[in-house]
């Protein structure tokens, strides 16, 4: 019987030999019969990578059920499969159990509180029985909470949950408990699990970020899994299953700014693996997309200004009219409010403008009713600024497109030099894309939010508002976001909260987005990538959920402290071309080698026709790539600058 005297001996052997083994990680939801369920092709690929042998199901309280028993021996063709309730089990028998979970070649860990897991396992005969069983080669699996803690630095949950814009917003705060000591079976990483229906990805943006500042500027990798999916890792190649997605946050090249209470950070890579996709962990490479997304504007170029409400009027709207009247054009301009028809917050704004301004202050509603009204012209014509609030978007588009004067307004907010806010929800109308229906529960889940056209002022963006407003919209509003950028082939998403505001403008003719009030401001770049859409079945006869895989994208989090550029030039937008990186690609056909030669470092991508990644090299001028095992067909080659993307077609005969 292998006794604890010798589990620090046992324990070091085991981190040299930790590359035999394979990681199930499943991000929760609840498992499904028959084979079209998500969980059935990851469930069964593990128990066939453990021998068809014998499941040890592993847990903190007793077994409600025999299902995940069944399931395994039934559906997934284990040998045998065994419920060990931990939590019934005295620590001086740990021993015993040690010796009974060796003799499993799979453990699964089911979900439950995390901390029951660490606390009681770290540092005994349990988690040298994880240690030991990867080391020989075995399955290591695990959902929701039992995923969670696999990785080499994990949260443990010790003082209850932290949510997503707690740690957004202080990722020091006194529920951010993360430990390293623990099972080292990924190092380097952190793992989160129900990651989109939670939405979870600035919780783990803030975990990064706490890692960061508390442990000497250590830089680790976070690993989010959805719900009903999973990811099997298995000799550095990665899998992806189920319905959503497995989201990898990479801050190697992230400069994080911690002066600041908030998270502060750019240049986080962002990757999104849906069913079906592979990664290869040592040489970067994704395959299983099949579209490419090069969107046709690189940044913004609208000569304005524009403010977006990012919740429910408030405080922070309070503050943004004063940026309004002070901040923005001349503290005389005139101010006209365009409401909806039966509008709750515009009184409390008009009040909040006159405290600032003895200027007038117009309010008009946005109806067919009141589109050939004269005074309302009048109105549009001697306003300097223009707010709009709680407008319904049907009935603002109707107007906005329909009336003489909504064309009217429709060309006074886009004047050289104007003034446009946006209160709260109405802040997803600056945008190129719109997206609808995110208030209603479950709608990205169940594949019913709609992308519609939007006022345009941003041509190139979508904006999300009230992003953590309740948890029944958390999936609805961190999933819309990189949805519509790659549905319609947009550089910018940026998502708000009730606590915050942005401020877009012109400065030294760049175009910049700048973060206000006391939770950062998240924003996303596409600067053109491989993608995908979720099209694995959901429950009943819903469409798929609205998750988008992509390749790679890049996030920033910020507040007033590190503006946020949009863009270099001015005008009604500036179109990629293929001369913003000076360079040669040549021979273009090429038979045995190609040579690329750009003048400064770039990173160079090269996809196949279909959009699947086929090399990837960094940072260098010039390159000599071979081609001779390449299949005779149209290549792309994808140079790419901090700000600037290069994409030309080469011919490989």
């Amino acid at each position: 019987m292998r006794r604890f005297f010798i589990f620090l001996a046992g324990l070091l052997f085991s981190l040299n030999t930790l590359a035999q083994g394979t990681l199930m990680l499943v991000g929760g939801g609840t498992e499904r019969t028959g084979d079209d369920a998500w969980n059935f092709d990851p469930y069964t690929k593990a128990v066939t990578l453990a021998g068809n042998s014998r499941v040890a199901i592993v847990a903190w309280g007793p077994e409600p059920d025999s299902w995940m028993r069944d399931y395994f021996t039934n559906t997934c063709n284990a040998a045998d499969a065994k419920h060990f309730d931990l939590s019934a089990v005295d620590p001086a028998d740990y021993p015993v159990v040690y010796d009974s979970l060796m003799s499993y070649d799979m453990f699964f860990f089911k979900g439950g509180d995390q901390y029951n897991y660490y606390s009681n396992f770290n540092n005994n005969e349990i988690e040298q029985a994880i240690m030991d069983k990867y080391a020989e080669g075995g399955v290591i699996s695990g959902t929701s909470a039992g995923m969670a803690i696999l990785s080499s630095i994990i949260f443990t949950a010790e003082n209850g949950t932290v949510y997503p814009d707690e740690s957004l917003n202080n990722p020091l705060n006194s529920y951010m408990a993360l430990a390293d000591d623990f099972v080292d079976l990924m190092p380097g990483y952190l793992f989160d699990t129900h990651f989109a229906e939670r939405g979870r990805f600035p919780r783990l943006i803030g975990m990064l970020a706490n890692w960061y500042e508390t442990q000497s500027e250590s830089r680790i990798t976070g690993l989010g899994v959805d719900d009903l999916s999973a990811m099997i890792i298995r000799n550095d190649s990665v899998y992806a299953y189920g319905t959503g997605a497995g989201n990898f946050y990479d801050v190697a090249n992230t400069h994080f700014n911690t002066a600041q209470t908030t998270v502060v950070a750019d240049e986080i890579e962002v990757m999104q693996l849906l069913n079906g996709c592979t990664y290869d962990m040592n040489t970067g490479a994704v395959e299983g997309f099949e579209q490419f997304s090069e969107p046709a504007l690189y940044g913004e170029g609208g000569d304005y200004t524009v403010l977006l409400g990012g919740g429910v009027y408030g405080s922070f709207h309070t503050d943004m009219m004063d940026v309004l009247v002070n901040d923005c054009g001349s503290v005389n301009d005139n101010v006209l409010l365009v409401t909806g028809e039966n509008s709750v917050n515009a009184s409390a704004l008009v009040t909040a403008i006159e405290n600032h301004t003895s200027a007038t202050v117009y309010q008009f509603a946005a109806t067919t009713a009141n589109g050939d009204d004269q005074t309302f012209s009048d109105a549009i014509s001697d306003a300097g600024k223009v707010v709009f609030v709680d407008n319904a978007y049907a009935t603002l588009m109707d107007f906005m497109n329909n009336t003489a004067n909504g064309n009217q307004l429709n060309d006074k907010i886009r004047t050289h030099g104007g003034v446009v806010a946006f209160v709260g929800d109405n802040s997803r109308f600056a945008a190129h894309t719109v997206v609808n229906n995110y208030l209603e529960s479950g709608a990205s889940y169940y594949g019913t939010l709609s992308f519609d056209p939007g006022l345009n002022l941003l041509k190139t963006s979508v904006v999300m508002p009230q992003t953590f407003k309740n948890s029944d919209v958390y999936e609805n509003t961190t999933t819309a976001v990189p949805y519509a950028m790659l549905l319609e082939d947009l550089t910018y998403g940026i998502w708000l909260n009730k606590r915050n505001y942005a401020k877009y403008y012109v400065n030294n003719d760049s175009t910049w987005l700048d973060g206000y009030g006391t939770s950062p401001v998240m924003a996303i770049k596409n600067n053109g990538t491989a993608f995908g859409f979720s099209v694995t079945p959901n429950v009943g006869n819903y469409d798929p959920r609205m998750v988008a895989g992509f390749e790679e994208m890049m996030l920033s989090v910020f507040d007033s402290t590190q503006t946020y550029l949009m863009g270099t030039e001015l005008g009604l937008g500036v179109e990629k071309t293929e001369n913003e990186i000076q360079g040669k690609i040549y021979p273009n056909p090429a038979n045995n080698h190609v040579f690329c030669d750009f003048g400064q470092p770039v990173n160079l991508q090269i996809y196949a026709s279909d959009g699947k990644l086929i090399e990837r090299y960094s940072g260098q001028k010039r390159y000599r790539i071979s081609v001779k095992n390449y299949s005779a067909g149209m290549y792309l080659f994808r140079a790419t600058t901090r700000h600037y993307t290069s994409t030309s077609k080469v011919s490989i005969r």
